[in-house]
């Protein structure tokens, strides 16, 4: 993750939600469907990805908390700090239904 994106990496509330949030994910059957500029100007590049998260109950995505299978649709704005490695900043668009 890029310490300047979307989740302020100072803020321990922050940092712990998110952590919180993905404790019991594993994602499989990710693609990468598109990769080029970063139309959003939040990064250098945007990636479009498709993957299917699976999760404990109660981890789920906002409004079906319940859901263990999740199927995401996602495009995340990629940064590359100081001339570094790559980090995703953030997502600037994302889609989730039901497996």
């Amino acid at each position: 993750m890029d310490p300047s994106g979307s989740i302020n990496q100072n803020d321990s509330s922050a940092v712990r939600r998110f952590s919180d949030g993905i404790s019991t994910s594993t994602d499989d059957d990710i693609l990468l469907l598109t990769l080029g500029p970063d139309s959003s100007g939040k990064g250098l590049l945007q990636a479009r990805v498709t993957f299917r998260s699976r999760q404990d109950p109660g981890k789920g995505p906002k409004g079906r908390e319940s859901e263990t299978c999740t199927r995401w649709d996602v495009t995340y704005s990629i940064t590359k700090p100081g001339g570094g490695d790559y980090r995703i900043w953030g997502s600037t668009s994302a889609g989730n239904r039901p497996c």
